[in-house]
């Protein structure tokens, strides 16, 4: 009976992945102003596909790990059919790692709930065959060619901590570490002005 329940989650996951071709970008960055695809997107569109197919997702359990890489959360996600009588044994269970990086305004509690919301979000990107929404990821993306104007970088961010309300340093803060910077002026140029930018529009 066993075999047959999980041959039977092969077939709904399946059709799930049939029915859900791409997910849509339906976030905007406030500063940059672009479209993209958030990991609660991708949670929602992924939650409707296994639903449909009679399939639930689920994380059966998760934990912090200390590390020479740093802290990492370890989860523990399943996938099985939406009965009443299902045992664990008919699961398709994953083991995903994914880090959690604190930083200027990202305490480690922030960070772990980050890394628990997009680790479940590749692992169902991953199990649902989904292809990448953008081109520009940052492992595929070509920056061969840019050049960081340190002197441009403390201009544009010296002029943003003086024009910026403290709930928008705030939020500028949070976004460090996408750009592996610990303060304003490691960030890119290009962004540095689309912040300021942003800042001046709000003012």
């Amino acid at each position: 009976m066993t075999s047959e329940r999980k041959a039977n989650v092969w077939t709904a996951l399946k059709t799930a992945q049939q029915s859900l071709e791409a997910v849509g970008k339906g976030s905007q960055n406030q500063y940059h102003g672009y479209n993209y695809t958030s990991a609660e997107d991708m949670l929602k569109a992924c939650r409707k596909a296994l639903h449909d197919a009679g399939l639930v997702a689920y994380r059966r359990s998760w934990s912090i790990e200390q590390t020479d890489l740093g802290c990492m959360v370890n989860n523990h996600f399943c996938v099985a059919l939406a009965t009443d009588d299902q045992a664990e044994e008919d699961c398709l269970c994953a083991e995903v790692t994914y880090p959690a990086i604190p930083g200027n305004g990202r305490p480690l509690d922030k960070a772990v709930s980050a890394a628990l919301t997009t680790a479940f979000s590749y692992w169902l990107r991953d199990i649902l065959m989904l292809p990448r929404v953008d081109g520009l990821e940052v492992d595929t993306r070509d920056d061969s060619t840019y050049k960081h104007d340190e002197q441009e970088a403390v201009g544009l961010a010296v002029e943003i901590e003086d024009r910026a309300t403290d709930e928008q340093m705030q939020k500028l803060l949070d976004a460090l570490p996408k750009y592996k910077a610990s303060k304003l002026e490691e960030v890119p140029v290009v962004t540095l002005k689309a912040w300021l930018k942003r800042v001046k529009e709000t003012a």
